[in-house]
Protein backbone atom coordinates (compact mmCIF):
# COMPACT_ATOMS: atom_id res chain seq x y z
CA UNK A 1 0.00 0.00 0.00
CA UNK A 2 1.25 3.73 -0.38
CA UNK A 3 0.52 6.48 1.45
CA UNK A 4 -0.41 10.20 0.21
CA UNK A 5 0.12 13.13 1.74
CA UNK A 6 -0.29 17.00 0.35
CA UNK A 7 2.63 19.12 0.55
CA UNK A 8 1.84 22.25 2.97
CA UNK A 9 0.42 24.65 -0.28
CA UNK A 10 -1.43 21.88 -0.86
CA UNK A 11 0.11 21.47 -4.62
CA UNK A 12 2.49 18.63 -4.70
CA UNK A 13 2.17 15.40 -3.39
CA UNK A 14 4.37 13.05 -1.31
CA UNK A 15 4.16 9.55 -1.33
CA UNK A 16 5.43 6.89 1.26
CA UNK A 17 5.47 2.91 0.32
CA UNK A 18 4.29 0.50 3.42
CA UNK A 19 7.39 -0.78 3.96
CA UNK A 20 9.14 2.84 4.11
CA UNK A 21 9.52 5.08 7.19
CA UNK A 22 10.18 8.06 4.84
CA UNK A 23 8.32 10.34 2.63
CA UNK A 24 9.95 10.72 -0.89
CA UNK A 25 8.38 13.09 -3.34
CA UNK A 26 6.85 11.89 -6.32
CA UNK A 27 8.74 12.64 -9.27
CA UNK A 28 6.03 15.19 -10.83
CA UNK A 29 7.69 17.55 -8.73
CA UNK A 30 10.77 17.09 -11.61
CA UNK A 31 8.97 19.57 -13.89
CA UNK A 32 8.26 22.05 -10.92
CA UNK A 33 12.45 22.73 -10.84
CA UNK A 34 12.70 21.22 -7.51
CA UNK A 35 15.57 18.39 -6.68
CA UNK A 36 16.73 16.69 -4.46
CA UNK A 37 18.34 16.64 -1.61
CA UNK A 38 15.03 17.46 0.76
CA UNK A 39 15.51 18.75 3.97
CA UNK A 40 14.00 16.62 6.79
CA UNK A 41 12.90 18.30 9.95
CA UNK A 42 12.55 17.08 13.37
CA UNK A 43 9.13 15.10 13.07
CA UNK A 44 10.09 13.17 10.02
CA UNK A 45 8.86 15.73 6.90
CA UNK A 46 11.04 15.72 3.70
CA UNK A 47 10.71 19.51 2.86
CA UNK A 48 11.94 21.78 0.18
CA UNK A 49 13.52 24.43 2.70
CA UNK A 50 14.10 24.81 6.26
CA UNK A 51 10.84 27.58 6.98
CA UNK A 52 8.54 24.48 6.25
CA UNK A 53 9.79 22.84 9.52
CA UNK A 54 8.64 25.77 11.42
CA UNK A 55 5.96 24.65 14.19
CA UNK A 56 3.28 27.12 14.10
CA UNK A 57 2.47 28.09 17.75
CA UNK A 58 -1.44 28.04 18.38
CA UNK A 59 -1.13 30.31 21.12
CA UNK A 60 -3.66 28.40 22.61
CA UNK A 61 -5.60 29.77 25.98
CA UNK A 62 -4.42 32.82 26.05
CA UNK A 63 -6.58 35.93 25.61
CA UNK A 64 -7.08 39.73 25.79
CA UNK A 65 -7.78 41.39 29.11
CA UNK A 66 -7.31 44.58 28.74
CA UNK A 67 -7.21 47.53 26.53
CA UNK A 68 -5.97 51.21 27.28
CA UNK A 69 -6.09 52.67 24.38
CA UNK A 70 -6.99 56.41 25.22
CA UNK A 71 -4.64 56.41 28.13
CA UNK A 72 -1.17 58.27 27.99
CA UNK A 73 0.59 55.32 28.45
CA UNK A 74 -1.33 53.29 26.02
CA UNK A 75 -0.97 48.99 26.20
CA UNK A 76 -2.81 45.57 25.29
CA UNK A 77 -2.72 42.66 28.43
CA UNK A 78 -3.48 39.27 27.89
CA UNK A 79 -4.22 36.52 30.06
CA UNK A 80 -3.43 33.13 30.62
CA UNK A 81 -6.69 31.47 32.44
CA UNK A 82 -5.35 27.91 31.75
CA UNK A 83 -3.56 25.38 34.16
CA UNK A 84 -0.02 25.71 32.60
CA UNK A 85 2.25 28.17 31.04
CA UNK A 86 2.04 29.13 27.77
CA UNK A 87 5.38 29.74 25.59
CA UNK A 88 4.29 33.16 23.41
CA UNK A 89 6.86 32.26 20.96
CA UNK A 90 5.75 33.62 17.37
CA UNK A 91 2.19 35.14 18.71
CA UNK A 92 1.11 37.93 17.56
CA UNK A 93 -0.58 40.97 18.37
CA UNK A 94 -2.59 42.86 15.46
CA UNK A 95 -4.93 46.06 15.61
CA UNK A 96 -7.60 47.64 13.08
CA UNK A 97 -4.75 50.37 12.22
CA UNK A 98 -1.28 49.22 12.48
CA UNK A 99 0.24 47.55 9.20
CA UNK A 100 2.53 45.58 11.34
CA UNK A 101 2.01 43.10 14.10
CA UNK A 102 3.54 42.65 17.35
CA UNK A 103 5.45 39.13 17.66
CA UNK A 104 6.38 38.06 21.18
CA UNK A 105 10.30 36.49 21.19
CA UNK A 106 11.06 32.74 21.77
CA UNK A 107 11.75 33.94 25.50
CA UNK A 108 8.06 35.14 26.10
CA UNK A 109 5.85 33.24 28.17
CA UNK A 110 2.87 33.45 30.29
CA UNK A 111 2.50 31.58 33.93
CA UNK A 112 -0.52 29.81 34.57
CA UNK A 113 -3.11 32.69 35.95
CA UNK A 114 -1.22 35.25 34.70
CA UNK A 115 -0.92 38.93 32.84
CA UNK A 116 1.37 40.05 30.16
CA UNK A 117 1.46 43.36 29.13
CA UNK A 118 2.85 44.94 25.58
CA UNK A 119 2.88 48.44 26.31
CA UNK A 120 2.28 50.09 22.38
CA UNK A 121 5.02 52.84 22.60
CA UNK A 122 7.47 49.54 23.02
CA UNK A 123 5.71 48.34 19.34
CA UNK A 124 4.79 49.16 15.59
CA UNK A 125 1.18 49.20 16.57
CA UNK A 126 -1.43 52.06 16.82
CA UNK A 127 -4.83 51.67 18.96
CA UNK A 128 -7.72 54.04 17.93
CA UNK A 129 -8.02 56.31 20.45
CA UNK A 130 -11.68 57.64 20.50
CA UNK A 131 -13.33 55.79 17.63
CA UNK A 132 -13.96 52.09 16.67
CA UNK A 133 -10.80 49.67 17.33
CA UNK A 134 -10.11 46.05 17.34
CA UNK A 135 -6.95 43.99 18.67
CA UNK A 136 -6.53 40.54 17.71
CA UNK A 137 -4.16 38.04 18.72
CA UNK A 138 -3.43 35.41 16.16
CA UNK A 139 -1.48 32.12 15.92
CA UNK A 140 2.71 32.33 15.08
CA UNK A 141 1.55 32.09 11.24
CA UNK A 142 -0.81 34.88 11.45
CA UNK A 143 -3.90 32.78 9.95
CA UNK A 144 -5.62 31.89 13.05
CA UNK A 145 -7.40 34.02 15.14
CA UNK A 146 -6.99 33.31 19.12
CA UNK A 147 -8.68 36.09 20.72
CA UNK A 148 -10.35 39.12 19.01
CA UNK A 149 -12.40 42.48 20.76
CA UNK A 150 -13.54 45.51 19.63
CA UNK A 151 -14.09 48.74 21.56
CA UNK A 152 -15.14 51.98 20.90
CA UNK A 153 -15.24 55.83 22.05
CA UNK A 154 -13.61 55.33 25.13
CA UNK A 155 -13.32 58.24 27.17
CA UNK A 156 -9.61 59.56 28.26
CA UNK A 157 -7.76 57.39 31.17
CA UNK A 158 -10.47 54.86 31.01
CA UNK A 159 -9.76 51.03 29.06
CA UNK A 160 -12.13 47.98 27.70
CA UNK A 161 -11.10 45.33 30.00
CA UNK A 162 -12.89 41.61 30.44
CA UNK A 163 -14.00 41.25 33.52
CA UNK A 164 -16.18 37.94 34.38
CA UNK A 165 -15.96 36.91 30.91
CA UNK A 166 -17.24 40.43 29.83
CA UNK A 167 -15.86 43.01 28.34
CA UNK A 168 -16.73 46.88 30.23
CA UNK A 169 -14.81 49.85 30.20
CA UNK A 170 -13.12 50.81 33.33
CA UNK A 171 -12.55 54.12 34.92
CA UNK A 172 -9.12 52.65 36.41
CA UNK A 173 -6.63 51.17 34.16
CA UNK A 174 -5.62 47.65 36.17
CA UNK A 175 -2.90 46.21 34.44
CA UNK A 176 -1.79 42.98 35.74
CA UNK A 177 -5.09 42.52 37.41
Amino acid sequence: AIERMWDTAGIHTLTKAADSSAWVWKAELLQYGYVEPLIECADGRLVISSEQCAVVNMCQGIQLSEIAANADEQFIEIYNPGDSHVILEGCQIMTNRSAKSYVFSEYDFIESGGYRIVFIATTELTLTKTTTGMVYIVSSDGKTEIDSVEYSSLAKDTSWARIGGTWHQTYTLTPNT
